[in-house]
């Protein structure tokens, strides 16, 4: 039997295929080739490290691929075969032209120059990946696969991790050690002790939260393709009408998965789910609740969401206990948390009025804040809250605070500066006007708005702009569409 199965699977798949599933399989696990180790304050630094990971090879490999169908598809006339409207040449070389000298000149006025570069070449891969958009539906579904694939072992190392209270480290799966007694380790603290959240691969529960909220997302998008769309063109132009009289194409989404992979879906829809309410994350927690409400607006998901809410229901009452004070704020390490988000806020508005308005260098926060004198005036004026006596006790609350701030907007604001997310934002508007989002599918971004606005590795970390990547991906996966010719 598994013979034979696995000759159909060699039959009917292809290479590129079989490549794609590797990749997003690949994507998630945090392994890295170290070239620089980071450091600050001579202590060892995770967020000044530079290496290569799993998620650079992936994004890389689909810039390329990326720059390749961009540039042959903008030849196009109107719309490439598949029905999206183009990134033309000429907006393409736009976007880059004006992304290119942004990149330069923030790496030259960066605190930390060579991360700085590195962190360019991560985002403009990133975008480069996001202008060759949509790959085929054969391929987009093997990321995609491998990606929850990956995530599903991810939540099950999730959750023996809390329920063990121990995480040792492996450097082939790049996890490192953590124990709940460890000061810096994320913890809640309930129950008059200290319980460790589920980290699963990941340098942090909240990043393994949003992880887990986007492979959710994932399956919500391949459970059922989107609604017939009709598509009109003139001129020039290319129009989207639901329903026109005399359509001269159409444009049909996927069809459902088979009952018993609806089963599979369902399944590991619920083990994604108790997973994400282990990292005691609260922007991931909101972002389920927002995808549980797009998956029941969507007819084709509503069964879903409803599977998605009790399990929801079901992890939150056994482990109520644990968020109680995540919700309250009334612990100490809590307090201490609120406080150092406070303090990131405060500096970021700082560094953004710092002229010329080009900022401190993409991912150079910490190191900035690291390079304040504490008995400063600059620093009393900006931390009031943190003054002490310079000793081994002040570096340590240096160092606490050396840490990026807690809300994308207001980190690009600080590390790109005013005129960088001007000129950022320009660029994803030239890419946004040559995609196709109807509102079924562009609802599917909105569960990433609570980590967008509450926390800083979709900005700062490699796997962050590796999910962006992956929620793309599911998007494309419902306004993907097949060309019928018939009338």
């Amino acid at each position: 039997m598994s013979v034979s199965y696995s000759s159909f699977v060699i039959r009917h798949s292809s290479f590129p295929t079989l490549f794609a599933a590797l990749g997003g399989f690949l994507l998630p696990w945090q392994t890295v080739l170290i070239l620089r180790p980071g450091t600050l304050g001579g202590v060892p630094w995770p967020l000044a490290t530079i290496g290569v990971y799993a998620s650079d090879v992936v994004l890389l490999v689909a810039a390329v691929i990326g720059v390749m169908r961009a540039w042959r598809i903008g030849a196009l006339p109107m719309a490439n075969p598949r029905g999206w409207p183009v990134l033309t040449r000429r907006r393409f070389l736009l976007a880059f032209g004006l992304l290119l000298p942004l990149a330069v000149v923030n790496a030259i006025v960066s605190a930390d120059p060579w991360l700085s570069v590195v962190g360019w070449v991560r985002i403009i891969a990133l975008l480069l990946a996001l202008a060759g958009l949509p790959y085929s539906e054969r391929v987009t579904r093997a990321v995609l696969g491998g990606f929850v694939v990956a995530m599903g072992v991810q939540a099950v190392i999730g959750i023996v991790q809390f329920l063990t209270q121990a995480i040792p480290a492996s450097t082939l799966l790049g996890i490192a050690s953590h124990a709940a007694w460890v000061r810096g380790d994320a913890v809640v603290e309930a129950m008059d002790g200290r319980w460790l959240r589920a980290y699963g691969g990941f340098p942090h529960p909240n990043v393994f939260g949003t992880a887990l909220l986007v492979a959710l997302a994932a399956l919500a998008a391949a459970g059922h393709g989107g609604p017939p769309l009709r598509v009109r063109g003139g001129e020039g132009e290319l129009r989207v009408v639901h329903n026109p009289s005399q359509p001269p194409l159409t444009l049909r989404g996927g069809a459902p998965f088979p009952p018993r992979r609806q089963l599979i879906l369902t399944f590991a829809f619920c083990i994604l789910t108790f997973a994400l309410v282990l990292t005691f994350s609260r922007a991931a927690l909101l972002g389920l609740l927002i995808l549980l409400a797009v998956c029941a607006w969507r007819v084709a998901t509503r069964q879903l969401a409803t599977v998605g809410a009790l399990a929801l229901v079901a992890a939150m009452a056994i482990t109520w206990q644990f968020w109680t004070p995540r919700f309250t704020g009334s612990t100490p390490n809590e307090q201490r948390s609120i406080t150092e988000r406070t303090s990131g806020i405060e500096a970021a508005i700082a560094f953004a009025n710092i002229p010329p308005f080009f900022g401190i260098g993409l991912h150079a926060m910490p190191r900035a804040l690291w390079g304040f004198r504490p008995q400063s005036a600059e620093w009393k004026m900006r931390w009031p809250l943190h003054q002490s006596s310079v000793d081994a006790r002040e570096n340590l609350t240096r160092r606490s605070l050396a840490q990026p701030t807690h809300s994308v907007p207001l980190l690009a604001l600080a590390e790109i500066g005013p005129i960088g997310v001007l000129v950022l934002v320009l660029v994803l508007v030239l890419l946004r006007h040559s995609s196709l989002f109807p509102l079924h599918s562009s609802l599917l971004v909105l569960p990433l708005l609570p980590s967008l606005l509450f926390d800083h590795h979709l900005w700062s970390l490699p796997i962050g702009l590796a999910l962006v990547f992956v929620l793309a991906m599911s998007v494309g996966t419902l306004t993907s569409a097949r060309v019928d010719t018939r009338e």
